[in-house]
């Protein structure tokens, strides 16, 4: 990773599980931030595939980081999407519901 990043813990709106992210800025004119995912997530025994957890990988990263849909303008905005996700993650780890069913009950959408 190069460019402006920031890094930052987030702790789950259950209070459950903290997560570590690095914010980076793709410097580009459309989804400029990307959200690295920094710890490993124990997904027990969930399904723990990208496409069922929204998340992606470079073959030339070291880093997972958070697929989501729309641009990601400005830091503030990719703060948004990764307490989202992160709040998805939580409760799809703790329970029986997909990880999109969650993003539909906390976004409204």
């Amino acid at each position: 990773m190069y460019g402006e990043h920031v890094r930052l813990l987030y702790r789950d709106i259950d209070d459950c599980m903290t997560f570590d992210f690095v914010f980076f800025d793709l410097g580009l004119r459309t989804e400029s931030w990307r959200i690295y995912i920094i710890k490993n997530i124990d997904y027990g025994n969930r399904p723990s595939d990208g496409h069922s957890t929204h998340r992606l990988k470079d073959e030339d990263e070291t880093y997972e980081y958070i697929c989501w849909d729309g641009e990601l303008m400005s830091l503030e905005d990719a703060k948004q999407v990764a307490a989202v996700w992160a709040d998805c993650t939580s409760r799809y780890i703790r329970g029986l519901r997909s990880f999109d069913s969650y993003v539909s009950r906390l976004t409204g959408s």
